[in-house]
């Protein structure tokens, strides 16, 4: 049998998820730490000599190769939550100076989203409060002026710092004081808070004047209302989904999963911790294939990743007893993988963590059909039962429970 047809024979009946999140890595890390032996056995590295070391390969030697990368597949396979673990931040306890040093650029970067909430918000309280100028009785001309500049201000990104705070401040209470002036009320308090953000806005550079023609003045203030409720939309819903309400772990990837633990099934009541693990079996076979896309993926990508590194450290090791320094820098070929494989892995839980959320959103009614509850009438009915099951999950807490038939609830059934 030809070497082709033994791999062949070896690798096809493999589930593709093993094959993916570990065959793969195992054999990219073996091959590249194999060729690097045999290459650096002269004075000087021959990197024609390990294709001609595959080509002189019996049979024999392939199935010995083979056997000795599936032993590492199998071994390692039950490692792979703790592979996600650790790229997710949970390292062990001599390593907590890296996990601080991580952990600070982390919350530079949740500082910097907050940042974007709030000059998106500001945005929109500004453009709300203009709207509602363009719709009072009198002429309020001057302050839509003023409103327009501050808006393009902020669109044009030179409010920042101290500047951000005082102008969110101000315009915080804005819409109000607009729509009391628009339906006849005093004014005064929306005049002040207008020339709180002239005060604040004045000098910007790098900003453009408003229209002089108020007819295209009042059609750029509304375009500003829509342009600011999606940056507000999209801000709060980045960094909702970027980051956990509690505590920061030190990786992208482990504060992307941390939020979606803490916040799919959220809404309706539901701990996805204590949830998920008894909602899955239910789900439709669509869904639950679209989650285990996006989670193969991730471990496929975190598993790469980890044997990218592992490859760079094992090959320098390798070139340094061989005693070739100066070939040291084609250790940087598997740290880029490495890299790659990072943001890929960071990439992929972001659309699990969607996946979550769209699960839950579908399935969670299959959940309590499933365990022959009533179904909820409402929300309130559900959040109510959502919070007393997962007590008894995550507490053992002891719930009094309504069974009822499940196929009297069934449209399809009928």
């Amino acid at each position: 049998m030809k070497p082709e047809e033994l791999a062949r024979a070896a690798l096809g009946n493999l589930p593709v998820r093993m094959l993916r999140v570990s065959w793969l890595p195992a054999a990219m890390s073996a091959l590249l730490l194999l060729a690097l032996l045999v290459a650096g056995r002269h004075e000087s590295p021959r990197w024609a000599e390990p294709w001609k070391f595959l080509g002189r390969l019996t049979a024999a030697q392939v199935v010995t190769l083979i056997l000795s990368i599936a032993i590492i597949v199998v071994l390692t396979h039950p490692l792979q939550l703790a592979v996600v673990r650790m790229l997710e931040g949970y390292l062990p306890a001599w390593a907590a100076p890296l996990g601080r040093a991580l952990r600070a650029g982390q919350l530079r970067r949740r500082t910097r989203l907050e940042r974007e909430v709030l000059l998106a918000d500001t945005g929109l309280n500004l453009a709300m409060g203009a709207q509602a100028v363009v719709s009072a009785t009198d002429d309020q001309s001057a302050n839509l002026r003023i409103l327009w500049t501050g808006l393009s201000a902020l669109a044009h990104g030179r409010i920042k710092g101290r500047a951000l705070d005082a102008l969110a401040e101000a315009a915080d209470a804005l819409p109000g004081y607009a729509a009391q002036a628009r339906d006849g009320g005093p004014a005064e308090q929306l005049d002040s808070s207008v020339q709180m953000v002239r005060e604040i806005t004045a000098g910007t550079p790098g900003v453009p004047g408003p229209p002089a023609d108020r007819r295209e003045l009042v059609e750029s203030t509304l375009g500003w209302v829509t342009e600011f409720q999606s940056r507000a939309g999209l801000a709060a819903r980045n960094l909702r989904e970027s980051f956990p309400r509690t505590r920061l772990l030190p990786t992208r990837l482990g504060n992307i999963l941390a939020s979606a633990e803490q916040n799919a099934g959220g809404y309706y009541g539901w701990d996805a911790v204590v949830t998920w693990p008894r909602m899955y079996p239910v789900l439709d076979p669509r869904v639950r294939d679209t989650v285990d896309g996006h989670r193969d993926a991730l471990d496929a990508a975190a598993r790469f990743a980890v044997a990218a590194a592992g490859t760079a450290i094992t090959g320098a090791a390798i070139l340094i007893v061989q005693g070739h320094w100066r070939w040291l820098p084609l250790v940087l070929l598997p740290l880029c993988v490495a890299w790659v494989s990072y943001r890929g892995a960071v990439a992929a839980a972001q659309s699990y963590s969607l996946g979550l959320y769209v699960a839950f959103d579908l399935g969670r009614l299959d959940l309590i059909r499933s365990l022959r509850l009533e179904q909820p009438a409402d929300l309130a009915a559900e959040r109510l039962l959502a919070g007393d099951l997962c007590a008894m999950w995550r507490e053992g807490t002891e719930i009094d429970l309504r069974y009822s038939d499940p196929d009297a609830e069934d449209p399809a059934k009928e």
